[in-house]
């Protein structure tokens, strides 16, 4: 992944619940990063980050947040492969006039969206980026 300046200045949502971040200056000497992480995170409430109050401490603050491990595409792709497979195995073919040999697809939009949603917050597994 290459780091950008965005990525230097723009703070991520948390990785497990989403929650928006912000850094805000504590006392004279600190930076301090929190979250309003909601009941099911993996992060607890208090969790922070904090660092001296110095544009390095600042920019360490916000690396660290955005840090982000890179999937294996490999592993990514085989997921991807099992949520469809299992999603289509749910469509359901009526081959009789009464439905006019159309395909219902019950059920198949839930998998399917959240697999889009699953991949387009991944990076490209440091592919293009």
């Amino acid at each position: 992944m290459n780091i950008t300046d965005d990525m230097l200045t723009e703070l991520l949502p948390c990785p497990f619940c989403g929650a928006k971040a912000t850094v805000e200056k504590i006392g004279l000497d600190w930076w301090r990063l929190k979250a309003l992480h909601d009941d099911e995170c993996a992060l607890d409430a208090d969790h922070m980050l904090q660092a001296p109050h110095t544009p390095e401490g600042r920019a360490w603050v916000i690396a660290a947040w955005n840090r982000r491990t890179t999937p294996d595409r490999e592993a990514i792709i085989s997921a991807a492969r099992v949520v469809v497979r299992n999603a289509l195995d749910d469509v359901r073919v009526h081959p009789c006039d009464e439905h006019n040999d159309d395909v219902r697809a019950n059920g198949l939009c839930d998998p399917i969206r959240a697999l889009y949603l699953a991949l387009k917050a991944t990076p490209n597994g440091g592919k293009g980026d």
